[in-house]
């Protein structure tokens, strides 16, 4: 289920922080979604969470607008405040971070990740990011980046963090069975849009060796 998300923004800062509220529920992962107008070269020397080090899932080098967007992962996330860190190997001129956690999640890393961009989209005209499940009660999940202007909600799809924009997004709720599943974002103007859509996959309770079912 979703648990939570924040966000935050810098100019030239290292390392940039910002505090995520993790809930109580078993299972909870964090995704930490980064943005930067930088040269297409992987700048981020690290992301923790707490005390934690998170794993990068996914690096999309300069797509539309010469935009460069990352996604990080952590499984099993401590309840409570947790401080998310970001940490660079290079000046850039400009970044955008989301944090969002999920409860309920397997501590695997999120699968069937794409990199996504479209360019000169009009007003109202959706980006649609397609993720394909490969589990029951999956959820797809997404980030889009404009480079600036507000990003809305397609149909079905629900904002978690918008951001600087930037919109971490989902379908609401989990995917009963595998298929195709789209989340949609738009804005009011025409933009150039950058993105990165995933599966996250649910825990899976592991059924005991040997057991005895009657029926």
């Amino acid at each position: 289920a979703y648990d939570n998300s924040a966000s935050a923004t810098g100019y030239s800062t290292s390392p940039i922080s910002w505090d995520h509220t993790v809930g109580a529920s078993a299972h909870t992962g964090i995704l930490v979604y980064i943005v930067t107008q930088a040269a297409s070269t992987d700048i981020v020397a690290g992301v923790t969470a707490g005390s934690s080090s998170m794993n990068r899932v996914k690096y999309c080098p300069s797509a539309a607008q010469g935009e460069t967007v990352y996604a990080d992962w952590l499984a099993n996330a401590p309840s409570g405040s947790q401080s998310v860190t970001v940490s660079w190997s290079a000046a850039f001129w400009y970044t955008s971070e989301l944090s969002v956690s999920y409860s309920g999640t397997t501590a695997s890393a999120p699968s069937n990740i794409s990199c996504n961009s479209a360019a000169n989209l009009g007003a109202g005209v959706m980006f649609p990011q397609t993720v394909t499940t490969t589990v029951n009660n999956a959820w797809a999940v997404g980030f889009a980046s404009t480079g600036g202007n507000t990003v809305y909600a397609g149909s079905g799809t629900s904002l978690r963090q918008n951001g600087s924009g930037n919109a971490a997004e989902d379908l609401r709720r989990p995917i009963s069975s595998p298929g195709s599943a789209t989340v949609n974002v738009s804005n009011y103007g025409t933009t150039d849009w950058s993105g990165i859509a995933l599966e996250l996959q649910p825990f899976a309770v592991p059924r005991a060796s040997g057991s005895v079912f009657i029926l």
